[in-house]
């Protein structure tokens, strides 16, 4: 499993996780999915996927793609 490095960020992230599933009507189930280091949260919302990502302080900038 790739929890969080603390209790903190994983707070930090399920909070941010209900914020998101809230923002686009989506209301999730089942169990929360941690990506690499805890950098992003995903969970299940009938046939969708909810995932939200973290990124460095120093990336904060930076684009996608």
């Amino acid at each position: 499993m790739n929890l969080p490095p603390d209790e903190a960020v994983q707070a930090l992230m399920t909070a941010a996780h209900d914020r998101a599933a809230a923002k686009v009507g989506l209301i999730c189930s089942g169990p929360l999915v941690w990506g690499f280091a805890g950098f992003t949260l995903g969970r299940r919302s009938g046939p969708y996927w909810l995932r939200v990502s973290r990124s460095l302080v120093k990336n904060a900038g930076r684009k996608h793609g």
